[in-house]
């Protein structure tokens, strides 16, 4: 499958963190090259609702159908990193502009899994990859990141992000490898280490790969651009 003038690959979903139906987007884009300087050159996947672009989802809290119970979402004082009105906005844009091949209208599942899965691939540059499983548990992730972790079973994929050492713990208990920021090296429980980032690249890193990687727990600082 060649992309040719198409910037990446759209699937239409409903979430899997709603009770009520909600259709949500997962694109996957950077195919070609990615610049984000965390990562580095990795295909980078945004989860959004479908009919509501994403700052309005996220201030009038439509965004549970991608970000499900993140801690981090919207309550007054945003804790998350991610400035919605930035990539996730212009990824939404360029769905109704008809930037991406659609599967089920351009190309199908197996092939866009097939495709997607020859290259090393973000999981939720925006959004929680259990909002859509059946995608992202068809691919093997690069790097990965859930706040589902109690209800999910993307635990070989994906990463639990916890915020306390209580969380961690239970993660650790039902098979998750986690990542939570700390403060300072010395909160370290025996079986974390810090990120290795920036002498490192999660493209050349690959840690946070999720129950399959046979490493420690993963920690890092609260700098900017971190994408618990």
């Amino acid at each position: 499958m060649k992309l040719g003038n198409k910037r990446g690959i759209m699937f239409r979903s409903m979430s899997a963190l709603t009770k009520t139906p909600v259709e949500i987007l997962t694109v996957f884009t950077g195919f070609k090259r990615s610049a984000n300087r965390k990562t580095g050159n990795m295909v980078q996947s945004y989860i959004l609702v479908a009919d509501v672009e994403p700052v309005t989802a996220w201030k009038d809290g439509d965004d549970v159908a991608v970000c499900g119970n993140c801690a981090l979402r919207y309550t007054g004082k945003p804790a998350c990193y991610v400035n919605k009105g930035h990539d996730p906005y212009a990824v939404w844009h360029a769905c109704y502009r008809g930037a991406y091949l659609e599967v089920g209208v351009d190309v199908d599942f197996k092939e866009a899994i097939a495709f997607i899965g020859q290259h090393k691939v973000r999981y939720g540059a925006y959004g929680d990859p259990s909002a859509a499983p059946h995608i992202f548990g068809a691919l093997q992730s690069h790097t990965g990141y859930t706040h589902q972790w109690k209800t999910s079973d993307l635990e070989e994929e994906c990463m639990a992000s916890v915020e306390t050492v209580y969380q961690k713990r239970k993660a650790n208990e039902k098979g998750w490898r986690t990542y939570r920021i700390v403060h300072d090296a010395i909160e370290l429980e025996k079986d974390e280490i810090m990120c290795p980032f920036p002498k490192v690249q999660c493209v050349d890193c690959k840690l946070c790969g999720g129950a399959k990687i046979p490493a420690k727990n993963i920690a890092t600082l609260p700098v900017r651009g971190d994408h618990h």
